[in-house]
Formats: structure tokens, sequence, C-alpha cells
């Protein structure tokens, strides 16, 4: 995937986390089925590898063991889908920030 595809899959997440309806676990869902699973950390600039990779390992497990994205975003509190959700937009950030001159 091109780095410009995965900033749109990003930008599609944010939006759904901005604009979706239900809770922030919920939304975090959706956009992680529809958007973020097409994402990989290989796929963005350095910087904002860590920001997206500590997103999804929070949305695959719980308490440092593997899990489903719905046990996951279950086993969270609000505050931390709220940390889940700020991690994605900073890995949005740092990828924008940092792509590559056309």
């Amino acid at each position: 995937m091109s780095l410009e595809h995965a900033l749109r899959k990003l930008a599609y997440a944010i939006n759904t986390l901005a604009n979706g309806k239900g809770r922030i676990k919920d939304r975090l869902g959706d956009a992680t089925a529809r958007d973020l699973v097409r994402v990989r950390a290989a796929d963005l600039p350095e910087p904002a590898r860590p920001y997206f990779d500590s997103a999804m390992h929070s949305l695959s497990t719980i308490r440092g063991r593997r899990a489903t994205l719905a046990d996951s975003l279950e086993a969270m509190t609000e505050d931390e889908a709220q940390a889940v959700a700020n991690d994605i937009v900073s890995a949005y950030m740092e990828a924008r920030h940092h792509r590559p001159a056309k």
C-alpha cells in the first residue's frame, strides 16, 4: 500500500471517530474494521509508526495477551479508548508531516 493510500485510510478512520455514532469504543471498532486493518506500520513514515503500533496493539490485546477487536474494546475504559483515538490522530499527523515532498 502506498503512503497516500494509508493516509487516506487514516483520514477515513479519524472521520469515523469524529462523526460516527455511539460511544468512542463503538466508533473505534467501526474505524478499525473499515479502515485501520488495511494499514500497515511499514506503510507509514518512521515517526508515525509508534503511534500506529500503539493503537493497533491496544485494539488487539487485553493486558498484553492477544484478543479479538471486540474483546479488546469491551475491556477498555472510555479513557483508554480516547487514548487509542489520540494515537490514531497522532499517527496521521506525523505521517502527513513527514511524507516526502512531491
